[in-house]
């Protein structure tokens, strides 16, 4: 099935969220799957073959990047914002809800991996939503940095905790930021610096963002470390898909299928892939097929190609 894509925006605590909206040419109503990326990450890294695939399937689909991010309003630039990421959620669904060739009783939410938590905690916030799909999905800030301190030692966590509370009483009182890299190859100072981290995230990236300032505020680590969705699970009662990755050196894998067991509609798929596998080459089909028939089936779509 064609489609079509432009650009649209909606306001988020009063600043613009910039987004992409995929619209199957033909047919009307449709149901709608709302999309945004992971920790620190644009729109543009490997969302539009996901985004593509589902509007080829008769789903409409938002993509869009939180504010501070990429054309959309907000500052601090760049800051990973739990609380902002989830706000910027609910006003996405509530942009979706005011468009009348929307199908209001089937809107989904796609995330992937910091995202992945954010649509688990949005889903459990608002029960009008009809299904969830969570790849390779954060549910643990304590877990996933545990995970990181095996891997990478104290030393570490010092050193990246230092740098939020720096970050943070600049905020305080009123200075820039002090930024720190997202992302980083190992025994760098960097929020994400396990084995595949570095490499893995720049597959993302496509050539055009390349000169993209991948760095963040300090705090947000200090954002991590108590952001837990696994706690709230237990209130989804929408169906919702989690795929995990056996390899993934970001997210324990054993955490994600404990959290995936505690949803009453949970249906849980363990892949041998690490973090960044999805996106791209035979696991990004084999997950995207994954993720379409499910979306087919609980929002009623026929799915003609």
């Amino acid at each position: 099935m064609n489609f079509t894509r432009t650009d649209i925006e909606f306001i988020s605590h009063g600043e613009r969220c910039t987004a992409w909206m995929y619209r199957p040419e033909s047919g009307d109503h449709f149901p709608l799957v709302i999309m945004a990326h992971g920790f620190g990450a644009l729109r543009s890294f490997r969302l539009e073959p996901y985004a593509e695939k589902f509007a080829r399937r008769g789903m409409a689909v938002l993509v869009f990047d939180y504010r501070g991010f990429g054309s959309s309003e907000g500052y601090p630039r760049n800051l990973i914002s739990p609380k902002k990421h989830i706000q910027d959620w609910h006003a996405a669904i509530a942009h979706a809800r005011r468009l009348r060739w929307i199908d209001q009783s089937k809107i989904a939410l796609w995330g992937t991996s910091y995202s992945g938590g954010h649509v688990l905690y949005a889903a459990a916030q608002d029960r009008a939503i009809a299904a969830v799909v969570a790849q390779v999905p954060f549910v643990n800030g304590l877990s996933s940095s545990w995970n990181m301190k095996k891997t990478l030692g104290w030393g570490y966590i010092g050193r990246c905790t230092l740098a939020g509370v720096k970050d943070l009483w600049r905020a305080v009182t009123c200075r820039s930021p002090y930024y720190m890299p997202t992302v980083g190859k190992p025994g760098e100072l960097a929020i994400l610096s396990t084995s595949d981290c570095y490499d893995g995230y720049l597959s993302l990236v496509p050539q055009a963002c390349r000169d993209w300032d991948i760095t963040t505020p300090a705090r947000s680590v200090l954002y991590l470390l108590p952001y837990s969705p696994n706690r709230v699970v237990r209130r989804i009662t929408c169906p919702a898909l989690i795929v995990a990755g056996e390899r993934d050196t970001l997210i324990p894998y054993e955490f994600v299928k404990k959290t995936a067991s505690k949803m009453p509609a949970g249906r849980f798929v363990g892949l041998p892939c690490s973090h960044f596998d999805p996106y791209s080459g035979a696991l990004f089909e084999k997950v995207s097929d994954l993720e379409i028939e499910f979306l087919l089936e609980q929002l009623n779509v026929s799915g003609k190609k």
